[in-house]
C-alpha cells in the first residue's frame, strides 16, 4: 500500500480530539475556549476562514449550519487560490469528504458537444451526457460523489463552466445526500458541485491585482531504449517467435557506438519533441463596491498556458501548442425600492486554442510509438527522414504539419428578482431568475502532411525514395459545436419566527431548456414544494415533493414524483448538556431519506426510426455489394426515469467555540431501474435491443472529516482532515448464463474488472506441458500461466473472475498551514487507497506496440524473462507480434496497484507590513509561491498512477505570483 493511513484515521481523528481537550483544559482548568484570543474570518487565508462561517451555501439557498440537516461539506477562496492550475476544478481533490477526482489528461481539451451522434443513433445509456445542461468548457478531471458523477450548478444555475477565475468564487460544496439535491427532480440521482460566486460589496471601490507565472513539467513520462538495446532485444524476440535475428552485428555496434546517425540512427523523440517544462500565466483585476442602493462586481482574467510540444521549424505561423482563455464577470445589485432587488450578471468567455496540424495528442502518441532507430529527423540533404514502414516523421509533424485553430466564445447573462411581500403576509417572498447562455466552437484547420525520404546509401553513390505525397488540407472552417440554453425559475416563499419556533414553506417552478447543434431542445420541468421546521436550533425536520418531467421520454411516462425528508437532533442544546458541558457548542444527529431520480435518456429513442446512412449488403453468387437503409435498434417505449432510494445518517459536532470541528455521514443508497440492455436475450432477430429500466446497484459509505484551528497571538494554525470509504455491488444485471459463480458479475463490485487471474511466469518446459493454456497456443518458457478455474485445462472465458476485487474504495486528504507576522504555509496532501489499474496500452505496454509490430520499447521491457535472469525477471519473454497468451491485456499480471500520495498543493505567501504599504494607499501586497503535484509516492511500477500510457501526462506546476489590494 502507498500509505496505511486509512488503518490510523479514526485513531487520528479521536487522538486529535482528546489532545485538543486535554490542552485547553490545562490552559483554563475546564476548557473554557472564550479565554484564548477569537480566530475571525480574516485571520487564517484557508481553511480558517470555512470553519467560521455560519451560513451555509444549499440548493437555490443558504441556511445557518445549526439549521442544516443535509450532508455537506465546503471549501472557500483561501483554498482555491493557492493552486496553480488553469481550471478550479484541479483545486477539488483531497478537500472535499465524498468527492472524488481523477485526473485524466494533462492538457485540457476543446469542448465536447455533450450527446455524442453515436448515443443519438445507436440509444447507448451514458449517464455523464443524460442530463448535461450546456456545452461549455471541458475538464480533464473526471468527478464522482458517492459513485456518482455530480450536477454542477453555479449561482443557482445549472452550468457545466470550469475556468472561472478563483478568486471570483466564494465557495464551492458537495451537496451529497437525497435532501439537498431532490429539488432537481429528475438529476437529484447524481448529488451536487455547488459553486457560489462572489456578491458586490458595498462601500468604496476595492481592487484586487493578481499576477502569477508558473513552470510546468510531465510527470511519468516513462525512459525509452536506446538504438542499440532495442535491436538487441528485437532480434531476441524475433528468435523467441521462431524467426531470423533483423539486425546484424556490424548494424548493432553501429548503433551502440553511432557511427553514423543516418545509417544508424538513434534519435530521442522526447527531447526532440517535447520543452523541459512549458509557462502558465494568469492575471486577474477584480474591483467591487458601490452605494446602499446599487453594488456593483467587475471581474477579468487571462490564462495563457504553454503545452509540451515545442515549436519546431520555422514557420510564419504559430504552430505551438497553446491555450489562451479572456474571462469577464460582471454583477450588478440594485435596490430598486425597500421590497424590491434586482441581480444582472453578466459571463463572457474567449478560449482560443492552438496546435500543430497534426493535432498535439496524435504527435505525442505517435512519438511514444517511434522508435529511436526508426529514421533519423534529416537526411544529410534536409528533407525528412522516414521509411516503407514509418511514412510520417513525427518531427515534420510537430514542425511542418501546419496548424489547427479551435475558438471558444460563450456568453451568459442572468437576472435575478427578489420582492418581499411584507407588506400582504409578514414573511412572504418571491423570487424569480432567468438565465440565458449561448456557446459556438468552431475550427479552422490549415494543417498537411510532408512526404518523407529513405537514404540510400550505395558506395559513394547516395539516392532517396519518397514515401508519401505532400497533402494540403487547405483553409477549412467548420462550427464544431453550437449551443443555447435557458433557465427560468420562480419561487414562493414563507419565512416565519415565532419565539422558538422557525417555518420555512418555499413552492417552486422552474424550466431548463438546452439546444445542441441542430438538434430539437430538450426541456426539464420541476415543481416543488419544500417546508422546514427548526424549534432553538435543537429539533429540525425537513421535507421536499417535486414533480418533473423530461421530454426525451414518450407522453405518459415523461414526469415521476420524487421526494426526500430530513430530522436532525442537536444534542449539545438539551439543558443537561448545555449547563454541564459548556465546552460543546454542537451535537447534532442528521436522518434523512428520499427517492431520487435520473433521466438516462437517447435522442427520442423511443421512436421507431432508420438510418440516414447507407449500409452495404452483399447479395448473389459474388456478393455484390448493395446500399441500404438500415433500422437502428429496437425501441423502449416504456423507458422511464432510472430511481434510487437514498438514506443518510450524519453527526456534527463543534468543540471549544468551533475550534474542533467533527463530521461523519454513513450513506446507504440503492438505485433501480437503471437502463440496461438484457443480457440474455437472443440474436435471431437480426437487430440490437434497446435499454431497459432493470439495473439495480447499491452503492454503502463512510465519510469522516476532522478539523481544528487556533490562534496564540500572532501565530495561528489549522489542520483538516478528509477520509472516505465508498463500496458498491451489482444487484441485478441480468447477465447471460453463467456456467461457474466466479463468472458471475452480479454481486461483485460496479465496474469490476474481470479477467485471468495470473499465477507468475513459466520457468521450465516441463511446467509448461503441465499448465492449462489458450486454445492454439502452445505455452513456452517466459510466458504468463493463468489459473484454471474450472479444471478442464483450457484457459478461456470460464476462467475469468473479478481479479480488482471488492474492497471499498479510500481516497483522502489532508490540510494544515501555520500563519505568523505576515507569513503563512499551507500544504495538501491528497491520496487514495484500494484502486487498481491495467497497465495495457498498446503505445507504452506491450513490446513493439504487439499488433503493429512497429512500436517502441522502454525500460520496463529490461525486466522480461530469459534462462539467465528467469528468477527475478518482471516481464514476459519478448515476442514480436501480439501473444495470444502473454498480451491478454485483462489479467492479474497487467492490474497493478493505483495506490499513491501526493503532495497535491503548497502555498507559501508573505503579506508586506501595513507600515510599508500605507503611503502607498494599499489595502496588502503579498508575495507567494505555490506548487502543484510537487511529490508522488506511489505503488505502480512506472509511470504516473493517475494518468498513464498513451494519454497526455499530468503537469508538475511551480508557481510565482503577487497580489495587490487597493
Amino acid at each position: 500500500m502507498a500509505c496505511s493511513f486509512y488503518k490510523h484515521f479514526m485513531a487520528t481523528g479521536c487522538g486529535l480530539l482528546l489532545m485538543s481537550v486535554g490542552t485547553l483544559q490545562a490552559q483554563t482548568g475546564k476548557g473554557a475556549a472564550d479565554t484564548l484570543p477569537p480566530v475571525t474570518a480574516d485571520t487564517i487565508i484557508t481553511i480558517g476562514k470555512a470553519q467560521n462561517r455560519q451560513r451555509i451555501d444549499i440548493l437555490y439557498g443558504e441556511k445557518n449550519k445549526t439549521g442544516l440537516v443535509q450532508a455537506t461539506a465546503t471549501i472557500y477562496t483561501g483554498e482555491l487560490t493557492t493552486t496553480p492550475a488553469s481550471l478550479y476544478a484541479y483545486a477539488l481533490p483531497g478537500r472535499l469528504a465524498g468527492l472524488y477526482a481523477q485526473q485524466t489528461s494533462g492538457w485540457t481539451f476543446t469542448p465536447t458537444t455533450g450527446i455524442t451522434q453515436q448515443e443519438i443513433l445507436f440509444n447507448i445509456p451514458n449517464k455523464a451526457s443524460v442530463g448535461r445542461t450546456e456545452t461549455t468548457d471541458n475538464t480533464e478531471i473526471d468527478f464522482t460523489l458517492r459513485g456518482q458523477d455530480p450536477v454542477t450548478v453555479i449561482d443557482g444555475v445549472q452550468r457545466d463552466i470550469f475556468s472561472l477565475d478563483p478568486e471570483t468564487i466564494e465557495s464551492i460544496s458537495v451537496q451529497k445526500d437525497a435532501l439537498s439535491s431532490i429539488l432537481l427532480g429528475q438529476k437529484s440521482s447524481r448529488g451536487l458541485l455547488l459553486v457560489t460566486t462572489k456578491k458586490p460589496q458595498q462601500g468604496p471601490p476595492q481592487i484586487s491585482l493578481t499576477a502569477q507565472s508558473g513552470w510546468q513539467s510531465p510527470l511519468g513520462l516513462l525512459d525509452p531504449l536506446p538504438a542499440y538495446q532495442f535491436a538487441y532485444l528485437m532480434n531476441e524476440a524475433l528468435i523467441n517467435s521462431g524467426q531470423a535475428p533483423a539486425y546484424t552485428k556490424e548494424q548493432f555496434e553501429g548503433y551502440r557506438n553511432h557511427l553514423d546517425p543516418y545509417l544508424y540512427p538513434d534519435v530521442n523523440w522526447q527531447k526532440e519533441l517535447l520543452e523541459k517544462s512549458s509557462l502558465l500565466n494568469r492575471y486577474s483585476l477584480n474591483v467591487t463596491g458601490g452605494s446602499k442602493v446599487a453594488r456593483y462586481l467587475v471581474g477579468l482574467s487571462y490564462t495563457g498556458q504553454q503545452g509540451m510540444l515545442k515549436e519546431g521549424g520555422n514557420n510564419s505561423y504559430n504552430t505551438r501548442q497553446e491555450i489562451k482563455r479572456y474571462l469577464i464577470n460582471t454583477k450588478v445589485n440594485v435596490d430598486l425600492t425597500k421590497e424590491l432587488n434586482i441581480s444582472l450578471q453578466i459571463f463572457g468567455r474567449i478560449q482560443d486554442g492552438n496546435q500543430p496540424g497534426a493535432g498535439y495528442l496524435n504527435i505525442f502518441r505517435t512519438m511514444l510509438g517511434t522508435p529511436n532507430n526508426a529514421y533519423p529527423v534529416f537526411n544529410p540533404d534536409k528533407s525528412f527522414g522516414g521509411t516503407a514502414t514509418y511514412t510520417n516523421n513525427v518531427y515534420a509533424q510537430l514542425a511542418n504539419s501546419g496548424y489547427i485553430m479551435n475558438n471558444d466564445k460563450e456568453l451568459l447573462s442572468t437576472l435575478d428578482l427578489s420582492y418581499k411581500l411584507d407588506n400582504w403576509v409578514k414573511g412572504m417572498w418571491f423570487r424569480g431568475k432567468a438565465s440565458t447562455s449561448v456557446l459556438t466552437s468552431s475550427v479552422i484547420n490549415r494543417s498537411k502532411v510532408s512526404p518523407v525520404f529513405r537514404m540510400n546509401a550505395t558506395g559513394t553513390d547516395t539516392s532517396y525514395t519518397q514515401y508519401g505525397s505532400p497533402v494540403s488540407q487547405g483553409n477549412n472552417f467548420s462550427i464544431t459545436a453550437s449551443g443555447q440554453f435557458w433557465f427560468y425559475q420562480a419561487s414562493l416563499g414563507y419565512t416565519k419566527q415565532f419565539g422558538r419556533h422557525q417555518l420555512e414553506a418555499v413552492t417552486l417552478f422552474d424550466q431548463q431548456q438546452t439546444t445542441y447543434n441542430f438538434d430539437l431542445p430538450s426541456k426539464f420541468t420541476n415543481m416543488a414544494a419544500k417546508l422546514g421546521y427548526n424549534f432553538a436550533d435543537k429539533y429540525l425536520l425537513e421535507g421536499a415533493i417535486t414533480y418533473s418531467g423530461y421530454d426525451r421520454f414518450k407522453p405518459g411516462h415523461r414526469f415521476g414524483v420524487f421526494y426526500a425528508a430530513g430530522i436532525g437532533w442537536n444534542m449539545a442544546e438539551e439543558p443537561f448538556i448545555r449547563d454541564n458541558l459548556d465546552w460543546l457548542n454542537r451535537f447534532k444527529w442528521r436522518v434523512n431519506y428520499g427517492l431520487t431520480g435520473n433521466a438516462n435518456m437517447g435522442y427520442f429513442t423511443w421512436r421507431p426510426s432508420y438510418s440516414d446512412r447507407f449500409q452495404s449488403y452483399g447479395y448473389g453468387v459474388n456478393n455484390t455489394p448493395l446500399n441500404g437503409v438500415y433500422e437502428l435498434p429496437l425501441v423502449n417505449e416504456n423507458a422511464e426515469a432510472e430511481k434510487a432510494h437514498k438514506f443518510n445518517v450524519g453527526l456534527d459536532i463543534g468543540i471549544f467555540n468551533d475550534r474542533l470541528q467533527i463530521s461523519a455521514d454513513y450513506y446507504r443508497d440503492e438505485y433501480f431501474d437503471l437502463m440496461q440492455v438484457r443480457g440474455r436475450s437472443i440474436a435471431l432477430i437480426g437487430n440490437s435491443y434497446p435499454a431497459e429500466n432493470i439495473g439495480r446497484n447499491r452503492y454503502t459509505g463512510t465519510e469522516l472529516s476532522v478539523s481544528w484551528q487556533d490562534a496564540l497571538n500572532n501565530f495561528r494554525y489549522f489542520i483538516n482532515a478528509n477520509g472516505s470509504f465508498t463500496g458498491s455491488e451489482v444487484l441485478f444485471m441480468d447477465e447471460i448464463g453463467r456456467r461457474y459463480a466466479w463468472n458471475e458479475r452480479t454481486g461483485q463490485r460496479v465496474g469490476a474488472t474481470f479477467g485471468y487471474i495470473a499465477d507468475g511466469l513459466i520457468q521450465t518446459q516441463e511446467e509448461a506441458n503441465s499448465s492449462a493454456s489458450i486454445a492454439g497456443y502452445t505455452l513456452q518458457p517466459g510466458d504468463i500461466r493463468y489459473r484454471d478455474l474450472n479444471g478442464d485445462g483450457v484457459i478461456d472465458q470460464f476462467d475469468e473472475t473479478n481479479i480488482s476485487g471488492n474492497k471499498p474504495f479510500f481516497f483522502y486528504g489532508i490540510n494544515a498551514g501555520i500563519e505568523y507576522r505576515g507569513f503563512n504555509i499551507s500544504i495538501l496532501l491528497q491520496g487514495v487507497e484500494n484502486r487498481s489499474f491495467l497497465l495495457n496500452s498498446w503505445e507504452t505496454q506491450f513490446e513493439f506496440g504487439a499488433l503493429n509490430r512497429t512500436g517502441q520499447l522502454y525500460n520496463h521491457h529490461l525486466g522480461r524473462w530469459t534462462p539467465e535472469n528467469a528468477a527475478t525477471a518482471t516481464y514476459p519473454r519478448l515476442t514480436y507480434g501480439f501473444n495470444n497468451n502473454n498480451h491478454v491485456s485483462n489479467s492479474t499480471y497487467w492490474l497493478h496497484s493505483g495506490d499513491y500520495i501526493r503532495i497535491k498543493n503548497i502555498d507559501l505567501g508573505y503579506a508586506l507590513p501595513q507600515s510599508w504599504i500605507k503611503k502607498l494607499k494599499l489595502r496588502q501586497v503579498r508575495v507567494f509561491v505555490n506548487a502543484q503535484n510537487l511529490f508522488t509516492h506511489a505503488d505502480a511500477p512506472y509511470g504516473d498512477p493517475e494518468v498513464y500510457g498513451k494519454e497526455y501526462p499530468i503537469q508538475r506546476v511551480i508557481n510565482t505570483g503577487i497580489n495587490i489590494k487597493l
